[in-house]
């Protein structure tokens, strides 16, 4: 994403659904007292900051974001990093090589709209696992269909809308067409060491 900015402005979508799971989801969560925190696909980092900062303990020790893109990270080092427990990085989550401070590090993963856009979504699991201490956990929420790829789809064989979306598929959910995405989800996550609730 080169646009943070605008990203920020238009991203309306990420922001309600941050405020929905907020009420029905994270409010039951136990945070430990000390917590370390990643939140995985951070993007600008307003919500890293002021989603899930504030609903951590008084004692939290740490809030990492990381991000895939340098632009996402910058900004959010310049705009969000005010407070001394958070901090942002650039890490792709597929990376072959998590940097050694990170294993075994965090009591708590988030990933908010991030990982239905990964490669290798097996690879992005097991870098997740890895990077959590023992009895750690991991909330995760992801599209596995969005219509608009349909309308994409659907715009990329006429001539005049071609050129504005020939790279549709770049873009796409991976599970766009997948026919169970839950159970495969949920298989995954096993497959990686974690135990689904």
């Amino acid at each position: 994403m080169k646009y943070p900015a605008w990203f920020m402005r238009f991203n309306f979508q990420t922001q309600r659904e941050f405020l929905y799971m907020k009420r029905k989801y994270l409010s039951c969560l136990n945070f430990k007292e000390d917590c370390q925190v990643l939140d995985i696909g951070c993007g600008p980092g307003d919500i890293t900051r002021y989603g899930l900062l504030p609903l951590l303990p008084k004692t939290a020790k740490k809030l990492v974001g990381i991000d895939l893109s340098s632009q996402m990270v910058d900004f959010a080092k310049k705009f969000h990093q005010d407070d001394d427990r958070v901090s942002f990085q650039q890490l792709d989550i597929c990376t072959d090589s998590i940097p050694p401070h990170f294993h075994n590090c965090f009591d708590h993963a988030f990933s908010f709209y991030c990982l239905h856009y990964v490669p290798d979504l097996r690879k992005a699991i097991a870098n997740i696992h890895r990077m959590l201490k023992p009895k750690g956990d991991f909330f995760a929420n992801l599209f596995s269909y969005n219509y608009l790829f349909d309308i994409y789809e659907q715009l990329s064989t006429v001539e005049k809308w071609k050129p504005y979306v020939h790279d549709y598929k770049r873009k796409m959910n991976q599970f766009q067409n997948t026919v169970n995405f839950k159970e495969y989800f949920q298989n995954t996550l096993s497959n990686g060491g974690f135990n689904v609730r």
